[in-house]
């Protein structure tokens, strides 16, 4: 009997999932965008329990450093975007939490026993073993799964974010520590320009070809010059410092950062620019972002729609020594709640999204606008710099020095034209970091090289 029991509700179990519907949306994950692309990046096992995924095992140099080096090394390794890739795993592991029936529940009932008269002991008890299955009707399970789907798809987008985020943070401070290095031995030059003029200073002085008091202006500005370069090789410390710590690491291997910066490229039209914006992962994402808000939607939906319980079982009577089969239908009825308040929260949040996609696209078509005229105010300055104004303030420096070997010029004059070149070539390299960093962040907005084929 009991056998032919467990059959029967099998039967009826298989018959009441039959009418409950699933409800799909495109569960494609997101393209990478092509700013680094073939780049490897740390994607997280499986396996929770795997340490080390493949492709960790990358090194940092103890030598030279390049942005190829650096970029490899942060994507694999910068913790942030690897707690991302474990997010799209545990994402994953809820959709196959969603897809899951109900569980069935087992009861067992025993009535009529340890009473009075004839219902003492257990002679005129009635036990009731019995099995019940909840089953969700309307398409729950799989709109709870297309949920759960568009949620790990958003978090996908969301490492996709960050992968782009790492990459840009990473070239922007590589380039500063090249622009770092740069000041840096530009102030080691500067030392060595000041300890040469000393030396003429101190000659002259010997020769009675000059006051002392000259003698003591050269050597304040050489202590002036060996403070300024204490202060820029710790900027580079520091900048090596923020740059390793892209990888997670807080105490550097590597020595230095090998790379160009002199090489400048035209900068495209913003008309060109603007057109790619669609690919910026931040707008890109809001497709997704839709499916998950009208999946949900479908889900509020579909559970304005009771489920059923059902229950059977087996009935043992002790008076009698008989059995018998009980069966028992639960079904809640919709009177006064048919869900009908999450389901005009959902469609509101859907509404909604329309509106926050068109922010997000204001905000971030504004802020390439902004940076696409500070890159053009940045390229404009270097070619000035480069072409104009740094051959004539190197030519006058020169020129102020060999008038005051030949007692032709006072010594302030001489260090005021030294004073005047050492900045402008010091600007020239800030307006090298800033164009540089200008076109990362601008290839961070359209989510690709400025220039497709450009490598750097």
């Amino acid at each position: 009997m009991f056998v032919r029991y467990m059959i029967a509700l099998c039967i009826t179990g298989v018959m009441g999932t039959m009418g409950c519907a699933s409800h799909n949306i495109g569960t494609a994950l997101p393209e990478p965008r092509r700013l680094g692309y073939d780049i490897a990046a740390f994607n997280a096992p499986e396996d929770a329990s795997v340490q080390e995924p493949a492709g960790a095992d990358v090194e940092e140099p103890t030598g030279f450093l390049s942005l190829g080096d650096a970029l490899a090394l942060a994507l694999m390794k910068n913790p942030e975007l690897a707690a991302f890739s474990w997010e799209v795993r545990a994402r994953e592991a809820e959709i196959l939490q969603a897809g899951l029936r109900p569980n069935p529940q087992a009861a067992i009932e025993i009535e009529n026993f340890v009473g009075s008269g004839e219902f003492d002991g257990f002679g005129g008890s009635e036990t009731t073993l019995g099995l019940f299955q909840l089953f969700e009707l309307g398409g729950k399970r799989g709109n709870r799964r297309s949920v759960a789907e568009q949620s790990r798809n958003l978090a996908a987008w969301d490492y996709e974010t960050k992968r782009v985020d790492v990459l840009t943070e990473v070239t922007k401070n590589f380039v500063a520590l090249l622009v770092a290095q740069k000041q840096a031995a530009l102030a080691g030059e500067l030392v060595n320009v000041a300890e040469q003029m000393l030396d003429a200073v101190t000659m002259r002085v010997e020769a009675g070809g000059t006051s002392p008091v000259e003698q003591g202006r050269a050597q304040l500005e050489l202590h002036t010059t060996r403070i300024d370069l204490q202060r820029a090789q710790r900027e580079v410390d520091m900048t090596r410092q923020r740059l390793s710590a892209m990888w997670g690491e807080t105490n550097p291997r590597f020595a230095e950062a090998r790379g160009t910066i002199e090489t400048t490229a035209p900068v495209p039209p913003i008309e060109e620019i603007v057109v790619r914006i669609n690919h910026n992962p931040d707008l890109a994402r809001w497709m997704t972002e839709f499916a998950q808000r009208e999946a949900i939607a479908s889900l509020e939906r579909s559970r304005r729609i009771p489920d059923l319980e059902l229950g059977i079982g087996i009935r043992r009577i002790a008076a009698t020594d008989d059995n018998a089969l009980v069966a028992e239908l639960t079904v809640p009825l919709p009177i006064f709640s048919r869900n009908q308040g999450a389901i005009r929260a959902a469609e509101r949040r859907v509404a909604m999204a329309r509106e926050e996609r068109r922010a997000s696209s204001v905000k971030i078509r504004t802020r390439l606008t902004d940076i696409y005229q500070q890159l053009v105010l940045s390229e404009g300055e270097l070619t000035r710099l480069r072409d104009e104004v740094l051959p004539e303030a190197t030519t006058t420096f020169e020129s102020a020095r060999t008038a005051y070997q030949r007692g032709r010029m006072r010594l302030t004059g001489v260090l005021d034209a030294q004073r005047t070149l050492f900045a402008l070539r010091s600007r020239y390299y800030d307006a090298l970091g800033a164009y540089h960093q200008g076109r990362a962040d601008i290839e961070r907005l359209i989510g690709a090289p400025l220039v497709e084929e450009e490598t750097r």
